[in-house]
């Protein structure tokens, strides 16, 4: 899962997050078929949300989501 940060005109971080709210694709068969195919539109495009608002020199609605991935675990 990829992460992303939006600043806004001030400078000040307004949104950490997901790119989008697609799921990761994975390995299986479906998976596969689906690559071939045109991925659907995130139902809630929270970065291309928090961008509008940052132009607009606004706060957006969500100002943090966190991605849910692969977890590096160090000793």
């Amino acid at each position: 899962m990829r992460m992303t940060i939006v600043i806004g005109k001030d400078g000040k971080l307004v949104y950490s997050g997901r790119v989008n709210d697609a799921r990761p694709i994975d390995d299986s068969e479906a998976a596969a078929a689906a690559k071939d195919a045109t991925p659907p539109p995130p139902v809630n495009p929270l970065l291309k949300k928090a961008i509008a608002a940052a132009l607009e020199g606004k706060v957006p609605e969500v100002t943090v989501d966190i991605p849910v991935g692969c977890r590096i675990k160090r000793k």
